[in-house]
């Protein structure tokens, strides 16, 4: 089984903060794997549609799947 390119980041990732704790917690005195940046995980934000833009796209594909572009770009009730 391989692992995609954003599952071994994650790994690798999640490894060096654990190492980073381990050294928080006095556990071992140093990271030996310490890289500047590489606990961090950034995710650039998403592009949001605005309102004339969601009524393009809805306009551009069929008619039946109109009604799902407007239901994904609706404002939804928090989660409970």
């Amino acid at each position: 089984m391989r692992l995609a390119e954003h599952d071994r980041g994650e790994i690798i990732r999640g490894t060096y903060q654990a190492l980073d704790t381990a050294v928080d917690d006095e556990l071992i005195r140093r990271n030996p794997c310490r890289i500047k940046g590489a606990g961090r995980y950034d995710v650039p934000e998403r592009p949001i549609l605005n309102v004339t833009e969601v009524y393009a796209v809805a306009d551009a594909i069929r008619s039946h799947h109109r009604v799902l572009v407007l239901l994904a770009a609706s404002p939804r009730a928090p989660a409970s």
